[in-house]
C-alpha cells in the first residue's frame, strides 16, 4: 500500500468522494497517532557506538520516544537508568566514574556523571511523513490497516460524526495492541508450556 492507495481506501470506506481534498491532512494526523504508541520492528532503531562528550548526547531529529541507553563499564554492558533531578545532583561531579544514568530534555540525553563515552541508544522511530515525493514508509509498509484506521479516526472526527469516530478508535487501538503484543512476544521468543508431566 502507499499514500495514494490510503487516500483512496479512506475514501471508499467513508463513501465521501468529497473529502479527497482533506485526505492528506487526515494521513498526516494518523501518522502523529501512530507514533505515540506503536512500539513495533517497524519503527524501532538501535544505534551502536555512538560517542558523546561532554556529558551530552543529541538524538536524531526522527526519535519519538527513548527505548534503551546502554554504556561499556568495565568490558560489560550496562543499561543507563532515567534519573530525577536529585539523583542526578548526586552524580553531579564530573569525572567521578562512567555514566550510570541519565535525564532527557526535549531531545538531548545528559549522561550523569558528567564525561565522555560510548553509548548504544534505542528509540521508537517517528514514521517519515506521506508525501507525493514519499508515498510509502516502513510502518505503512508493515501495517497498512494501522494507517486506515488511524486515518478513519481522523476523517469521522472531520465530518463531526463522534459514533464512528469512537468506533474506528476501538478498531485501532485493538489493531495497536495485538501489534505491540506481537512485537513483545517475539523480542521474548517462544516460551514452553507447561504441561502435565
Amino acid at each position: 500500500m502507499n499514500r495514494g492507495d490510503l487516500e483512496q481506501g479512506i475514501i471508499d470506506y467513508m463513501k465521501r468522494p468529497d473529502l479527497a481534498p482533506v485526505t492528506p491532512l487526515f494521513i498526516t494526523q494518523a501518522t502523529a497517532r501512530i507514533a505515540q504508541r506503536l512500539q513495533a520492528r517497524a519503527n524501532e532503531v538501535y544505534l551502536t557506538g555512538q560517542a558523546y562528550t561532554d556529558s551530552t548526547f543529541q538524538l536524531p531529529s526522527d526519535a519519538e520516544r527513548l527505548r534503551s541507553v546502554v554504556t561499556e563499564r568495565n568490558g560489560r554492558k550496562v543499561i543507563l537508568r532515567s534519573l530525577n533531578d536529585e539523583a542526578a545532583a548526586r552524580y553531579s561531579t564530573p569525572g567521578s566514574g562512567a555514566a550510570v544514568g541519565y535525564q532527557l530534555r526535549a531531545d538531548t540525553l545528559y549522561l550523569f556523571p558528567p564525561g565522555s563515552g560510548v553509548l548504544d541508544i534505542g528509540y521508537w522511530q517517528r514514521p517519515a511523513e506521506l508525501s507525493t515525493a514519499t508515498s510509502t514508509n516502513k510502518v505503512l509498509d508493515a501495517h497498512p490497516g494501522l494507517y486506515l484506521f488511524a486515518s478513519l479516526i481522523e476523517g469521522y472526527i472531520y465530518i463531526q460524526d463522534d459514533d464512528m469516530a469512537a468506533g474506528m478508535a476501538n478498531v485501532y487501538l485493538a489493531h495497536l495492541e495485538d501489534i505491540n503484543y506481537n512485537e513483545r512476544r517475539r523480542k521474548l521468543g517462544s516460551v514452553p508450556a507447561m504441561g502435565a508431566a
